[in-house]
């Protein structure tokens, strides 16, 4: 029902620590990529590769919140 969307929104909770405001900013940040991948369609570009597109920008995020947190771990100790 939800096409995967609750992993993008856990994401963003975590990306976030929770903020409300951070949460709808990174949504509207999920929500842009979303549509980028339906504009990619109206180019040619394969339906399951621009599918991808949100998960792929979730990732990417994902991975820049982890190394900035390692980051500040290091500099703690």
């Amino acid at each position: 029902m939800t096409a995967g969307r609750g992993w993008i929104s856990l994401a963003a909770i975590i990306l976030v620590d929770g903020h409300p405001y951070g949460i709808a900013l990174i949504s509207l940040l999920f929500g842009f990529f979303d549509g980028l991948g339906l504009f990619l369609q109206s180019y040619g570009v394969s339906p399951q590769f621009t599918s991808m597109v949100p998960y792929i920008a979730t990732l990417g995020a994902l991975y820049v919140y982890a190394r900035r947190n390692r980051e500040r771990e290091r500099k703690t100790l």
